[in-house]
């Protein structure tokens, strides 16, 4: 016979049950079949529970709930449940006065009540009762059993942190009512929210935790543990109040920001990130990805910075403090410049000067690998340390490299100088022997006039004419055009007309002639802006990145349309001619004629001269040409470039026939190299 079945065979021998009687129960079940027994029997069902209001914020304690008990009692047959949930709230001294109240309970051969108490508090029982009579008179029975109880963990919050629906409790009757008899069979939290919980409650036992801080909440059910500020965590609590499972919490945040997931997210969290106006919106940003990327990368490690702030962030992200960029990380240098090409233009202009500025002490080797956006502001700063750059370095600005490119022009004197002039321009530097082998190059036979060369072509050939660009553009012309697939069907240098100027330059053409493109001449008058003082760097970059692709914009949109299209210019135009003369390396001549020169570059032949060596005469005898980069006293000055002179830069031009003719055969660069190859990766010093 079991200890259930022992028990209620006695208790149905009796005819009453005089006094009160505790029935200690080992778990659930044997609780839940004994109150079910007894109210078979005509016994009233009373909780715990019922004791207490919904409306109380505060635990009720002993004398109260038991004087309420007694009431509920009523001297009539009653099973009383949920001491077990009432004990566990309880500090130990509180739960001794409930105890000593339970055997008042007991001691009162006035009431006919049968007491549920879990075995969890038998040590308590036997303090309390342990006088033996109890015993053997039935008044405390232990029925025997397996006990599966786990830890019941209880915590309090404010109401207004959490969603009140199961297993979230609304008030302590209602958490009585949950837990009811006995522990559960597991591990087990259950969370109290109640109204205005900023203060502890007297009266609950040490291992009720009383959580009265946000910061404290959203610790322990969202998982959050960095120290966030109150509005943040206010943030993050409305948009996950709802959620049953908190744990779930930086889930919800993630979706919020990235609703189609996080494979992109280093790529793209920069740019949702500047979308954001709000203050707080952006900071939980910032702690959600955090939390959310990879270690390894290089937004991993800006948000890691202890300096960091939503105000900071964008300008952290794009300039870097320098123990970043020495650490040489290529996948970092290569993830941000993927995040930034997703910002908009006016946020990347807003931030790389900043870090063109902070970095500009920094070596090149350091540096380069981070100037790799493609913005103006990063290849001026290329430029400008031109002098650091190594030939494999080049390649960090592609419009560089293309620049630098190996070409032959037919001629070996002509292509070492136009290799080194290319160079000196871009150091903004000459020295006094290059200046020397300008004066010295003269004519070469062999090189044919453009307007000789133009005579070749038919009708159906378009011309398009780029003003002042020289025959230092021609390796970057013929590198290019592969990129655009256009086919070459000629390449090489051809002299114009002298003075090399628009006026002695007017071309001769019957076919279609597109549109000029006058920005390259507007650079050499004036720079890339009017009445502003740009540097060189500046203007190199302007002529790399704008105005030399625009050309083979041109040439795209139109070469369908004609058998060829044939690209020149009326003349060239020299940057050292300009700085030889602010180095002191080139002279002003003296006047030869009682006239003002119109130019710094020629003037109108004197009457009845002979032409001294610092000048070549026009074959028509009616001009004097400056040679090299001396320059005639002509008020004013010229402070980017200067053409009408004969230097080679001046004098010869490209001249290059594109071709959309199937079967045409295409001449190849005529170089040593057609296009310098860059060594393996592992040779670009970083």
């Amino acid at each position: 016979m079991t200890a259930i079945e022992s028990y209620t065979q006695t208790a149905n021998e009796e005819k009453t049950l005089e006094g009160a009687r505790i029935l200690v129960v080992p778990n659930f079940d044997v609780a839940q079949s004994l109150t079910q027994f007894h109210a078979d029997r005509g016994y009233k069902k009373i909780s715990i529970a019922d004791c207490i209001s919904r409306e109380e914020q505060f635990l009720p304690m002993p004398d109260l709930v038991f004087e309420r008990l007694l009431k509920k009692i009523n001297s009539k047959p009653s099973i009383v449940t949920g001491l077990y949930a009432y004990f566990v709230l309880l500090e130990k001294t509180k739960r001794e006065m409930a105890f000593a109240r339970l055997r008042a309970f007991v001691d009162n051969s006035k009431l006919h009540t049968v007491i549920i108490v879990s075995s969890t508090w038998k040590n308590d029982l036997e303090k309390i009762f342990k006088n033996p009579r109890y015993k053997e008179s039935q008044q405390l029975v232990y029925i025997d059993g397996d006990c599966h109880s786990k830890n019941l963990n209880v915590v309090l919050v404010d109401e207004r942190w959490i969603k009140i629906e199961p297993p979230v409790c609304g008030s302590f009757r209602d958490y009585l009512v949950t837990v009811g008899n006995f522990p559960t069979s597991e591990d087990k939290t259950i969370t109290v929210a109640l109204p205005d919980n900023d203060r502890n409650i007297a009266g609950l036992d040490s291992s009720i935790k009383q959580i009265h801080l946000l910061a404290d909440f959203m610790r322990q059910f969202c998982k959050v543990q960095e120290p966030l500020p109150e509005t943040i965590l206010q943030w993050i609590l409305d948009k996950t109040k709802e959620l049953k499972n908190k744990d779930r919490c930086l889930e919800v945040i993630q979706h919020h920001f990235f609703p189609e997931g996080l494979s992109d997210v280093l790529k793209t969290a920069l740019k949702r990130f500047s979308l954001e106006e709000d203050e707080t919106t952006k900071e939980v940003m910032l702690w959600m990805l955090r939390n959310s990327v990879k270690e390894d990368s290089y937004l991993h490690r800006i948000l890691k910075l202890p300096q960091l702030t939503a105000d900071n962030f964008l300008l952290l992200y794009i300039a870097p403090p320098p123990d970043i960029l020495v650490a040489k990380n290529i996948n970092f240098c290569e993830e941000r410049s993927v995040a930034i090409k997703e910002l908009a233009p006016n946020r990347q202009t807003t931030f790389i000067p900043r870090f063109v500025e902070q970095t500009k002490d920094l070596p090149a080797k350091v540096v380069l690998p981070w100037l790799n956006n493609k913005t103006k502001e990063e290849h001026v700063e290329i430029i400008r340390r031109f002098a650091e750059l190594t030939p494999n370095q080049y390649r960090c600005y592609p419009e560089l490299q293309a620049y630098l490119s190996e070409y032959d022009y037919g001629d070996k004197r002509l292509t070492d100088y136009f290799a080194r002039y290319r160079k000196f321009k871009l150091l903004n530097d000459v020295t006094e022997d290059f200046c020397k082998e300008a004066f010295d190059i003269f004519e070469q036979e062999n090189i044919q006039s453009r307007d000789l060369l133009l005579q070749q072509f038919n009708a159906n050939t378009a011309l398009l004419v780029v003003d002042a660009m020289s025959a230092e553009y021609l390796p970057f012309i013929i590198h290019q055009a592969g990129h655009y697939h256009l086919r070459i069907e000629k390449h090489c240098v051809c002299y114009v007309n002298l003075p090399t100027s628009t006026a002695f330059n007017k071309i001769n053409w019957n076919g279609k002639r597109l549109s000029d493109i006058k920005a390259l001449d507007k650079i050499v008058h004036h720079g890339i802006e009017l009445h502003h003082l740009n540097t060189y760097d500046e203007n190199i970059t302007e002529e790399l990145d704008k105005i030399l692709p625009q050309i083979f914009n041109i040439l795209s949109q139109h070469i369908h349309k004609f058998d060829r299209i044939i690209l020149t210019s009326d003349h060239g135009a020299s940057r050292l001619a300009v700085r030889a003369n602010e180095l002191n390396l080139a002279r002003t001549l003296d006047n030869p004629s009682h006239e003002n020169p119109d130019d710094w570059r020629y003037i109108k032949k004197p009457n009845e001269q002979y032409c001294p060596d610092e000048f070549e005469e026009t074959l028509d005898g009616r001009y004097w040409i400056v040679r090299g980069y001396n320059r005639l006293p002509k008020q004013g000055g010229k402070q980017y470039e200067l053409h009408g002179g004969a230097t080679p830069e001046e004098r010869l031009v490209p001249f290059v026939v594109f071709s959309n003719i199937k079967g045409t055969k295409i001449q190849q660069p005529v170089t040593d190299e057609p296009i310098k190859q860059i060594k393996e990766r592992d040779d670009f010093d970083i």
